[in-house]
């Protein structure tokens, strides 16, 4: 008895619908459901150089542009896989209530396509990460997101939202200033 190979056991998992385990008979529905994690209507996605430089744009005049959350990630890293659903619910959060023009959410994913993107022009240390850019001052936060640090990326998004940013002196720049 022959048995399958690895590929053609894992492809005919991938082949597998989620809610009845029917197997999937065409290319599209295979695409379709292998990219059910990138559909998300809280979240934009970003390809190219031009698109993310039209998105972080400065813009010191329109204070009314809202503050842009972006969540670097691989389809390859486990990591990033995990913190994802968190993230559109995060979105989720921030969409349905009243923060909804303050707090834009935007995934990039890192692809051999925009390697001029993410290594050329943004140089990210690792992955999953996240940038918070301010409509009217840029990049104000970068931060490397996983699951344990994710309660952290929350706070610093609250953080800005809210108008407060902890002054990274503490007491002392008070001090200094006089």
């Amino acid at each position: 008895v022959v048995k399958p190979s690895f590929i053609s056991r894992m492809r005919s998992l991938a082949a597998k619908r989620p809610n009845n385990n029917q197997v999937i008979k065409t290319k599209e529905e295979i695409d379709h459901a292998s990219s059910a994690i990138d559909r998300n209507d809280f979240v934009q996605t970003i390809h190219t150089l031009e698109e993310f430089l039209e998105l972080i744009r400065v813009d010191e005049k329109h204070e009314d542009r809202p503050i842009i959350v972006i969540q670097w990630h691989a389809k390859w890293c486990k990591a990033c896989q995990a913190i994802l659903p968190l993230y559109y619910k995060l979105a989720r959060k921030y969409q349905e209530h009243e923060e909804q023009t303050r707090v834009k959410f935007v995934q990039i994913a890192v692809t051999d396509k925009n390697l001029n993107l993410h290594q050329e022009f943004v140089g990210l240390p690792s992955l999953p990460y996240a940038h918070i850019y301010h409509p009217s001052y840029g990049l104000v936060e970068e931060l490397k997101v996983s699951k344990p640090r994710f309660r952290k990326f929350e706070q610093a998004i609250q953080r800005h939202t809210s108008g407060f940013c902890e002054s990274p002196c503490g007491d002392d720049f008070e001090n200094s200033a006089e």
